[in-house]
């Protein structure tokens, strides 16, 4: 527990993950059955399951054996991503060379699937990757920088389509956030016009998208201080937001799920309870609102609809984002839950189709986000 967060414990289930096979590095959602893909350190990738199980075998997506950082699925092509190159493959082949080339020979922050079916990467200090048209990336491969700045792609996420264009924000480091607008049509692609807006000092490393069908251009960003900037309309508005002061810790990213804020440090996870949802709702008194710390230190955090995945020591972790906020999730989802030699102890044992796992309760500490404020406004 880091010291300087205190309050009422409470608690969740959570759930370790039948193993894979692999280490995993990171975790995409598949389109098309409802399940996910789990990238590894080793450049491989494999289809799993709703129920969490793995449904297919293990195949090698980036053949230079590099750790995956991004999945993202557009129809049957997936896009992969790590650190030195991208690579797109066909869903259906049945044959993939072991030799296969990427379509761009350097590294990315990750990669994202827009709703008019362009793939999108942030490629830190040489801008934005874009994929047109999937299905035949060779020919609709583009890259963009900002005229004129030096702006560093960090993280990129989708706000909305309006029918000609994708919205599109980044987290920009000391540029702060910045919207682009990038042409939807397959065949003109690349970008059209980019705006960047920040508090004074704002280092964004993490951005995220708190959409809804009455705010589609709302966004959350975090700063390498742990500062948390909010938008109504990202498009236009200056930002709200406060500093989480009192934890000390290094800033890895935010997400939103439910109307909820999930930021995720060296530390743990910090879970602002409902401050999406009242914000959009019209307020901004932001010490009102509870929060949770898990003291989790993963290597990654990933929110795919209702549910987390938080990349343990031990293994892949996962939760239901209403179970942290006492609602009651999805029926017809469950999982066994962590082992104990992650450091927890053991409740009960929980059946589970050819996995024997054991339920455990999580302890997280609720607080008002009052105690943990250094400054309520940026």
């Amino acid at each position: 527990m880091n010291p300087g967060v205190a309050g009422n414990g409470r608690g969740f289930r959570a759930g370790r993950l039948p193993d894979v096979g692999f280490v995993v590095s990171w975790i995409g959602r598949d389109p098309s059955t409802g399940g996910y893909f789990f990238g590894s350190y080793d450049g491989e990738i494999r289809p799993v399951s709703d129920g969490f199980l793995p449904t297919g075998p293990a195949w090698l997506a980036c053949p230079s054996g590099e750790a995956v950082n991004g999945i993202a699925v557009q129809g049957r092509m997936i896009a992969v991503s790590t650190r030195t190159e991208v690579y797109v493959h066909d869903l259906d082949a049945t044959h993939r060379p072991a030799d296969v080339a990427p379509i761009y020979d350097g590294g990315a922050h990750g990669i994202i699937a827009t709703d008019s079916g362009t793939f999108v990467a942030p490629l830190g200090p040489e801008g934005l990757l874009g994929i047109t048209s999937p299905e035949d990336p060779a020919s609709s491969t583009w890259t963009t920088q900002i005229e004129g700045k030096e702006v560093y792609f960090l993280e990129v996420a989708q706000l909305a389509t309006n029918g000609t264009n994708d919205v599109i924000a980044v987290a920009a480091r000391r540029d702060g956030l910045g919207i682009l607008s990038l042409f939807a049509d397959r065949e003109a692609g690349g970008l059209e016009s980019a705006r960047f807006s920040s508090a004074a000092d704002f280092d964004a490393v993490s951005v995220c998208s708190m959409g809804s069908p009455g705010s589609p251009y709302a966004a959350a960003a975090l700063g390498a201080d742990l500062s948390v900037c909010v938008w109504r309309d990202a498009r236009k508005d200056r930002p709200d937001g406060f500093r989480i002061g009192t934890l000390k810790a290094s800033a890895y990213s935010i997400s939103h799920a439910k109307g909820h804020l999930f930021v995720h440090t060296s530390k743990g996870v910090l879970v602002l309870m409902d401050v999406a949802s009242s914000y959009l709702a019209g307020s901004d008194h932001f010490p009102d609102c509870e929060t949770r710390f898990i003291p989790w230190e993963a290597s990654d955090i990933v929110l795919i609809d209702d549910v987390g995945f938080a990349m343990l020591e031990g293994g892949v972790v996962a939760f239901f984002v209403a179970d942290i906020a006492g609602e009651v999730h999805r029926p017809g989802r469950t999982f066994g839950l962590i082992p104990a030699e992650l450091g927890m102890p053991a409740s009960e044992e929980t059946p589970y189709p050819g996995v024997d796992l054991t339920l455990v309760h999580i302890d997280t500490q609720a607080l008002s986000i009052a105690n943990l404020l250094s400054s309520t406004h940026l």
